[in-house]
């Protein structure tokens, strides 16, 4: 795997923690996003989920791009939300998505024949120890 791709994901991710922050900034940041809630935002949430839809049946994978880069903020921006709550941040999302699909992916391995397995047990410490650079 390119490991490269890995460290620029994190710090793209990074870009868009730290876009959310400034919007959210008590002092400085932008009036309207400071005043929104996770219940005020929600109906923007399920906006979001359509338009995605709407381009995975249009098969238009340039907008699908862009709408689904809307969603991910959609969810930066909840965790935002949550974190200046102390509940939990995007970092918690990540984690708890992380360790709640590996399993998941790993027991897959039981099902298939044995080269299959192979090639998928391999993959996934490959991604495992990927995954590793990004924490």
């Amino acid at each position: 795997l390119y490991k490269g791709a890995f460290f620029m994901a994190k710090t793209e991710i990074q870009k868009l923690l730290n876009v959310m922050k400034k919007l959210r900034d008590p002092q400085k940041g932008c009036p309207w996003d400071k005043k929104q809630t996770i219940e005020t935002i929600i109906p923007h949430t399920i906006e979001e989920v359509y338009e995605v839809a709407e381009q995975v049946y249009n098969k238009n994978f340039d907008k699908l791009k862009e709408e689904l880069g809307d969603l991910l903020f959609q969810v930066i921006y909840i965790s935002q939300i949550a974190s200046e709550k102390r509940k939990f941040n995007f970092n918690d999302v990540v984690e708890t998505i992380t360790s709640k699909m590996i399993p998941a992916s790993s027991s897959i391995i039981f099902l298939l024949s044995e080269p299959e397995a192979s090639i998928i047990e391999t993959f996934g410490l490959i991604l495992a120890d990927s995954l590793d650079l990004l924490i």
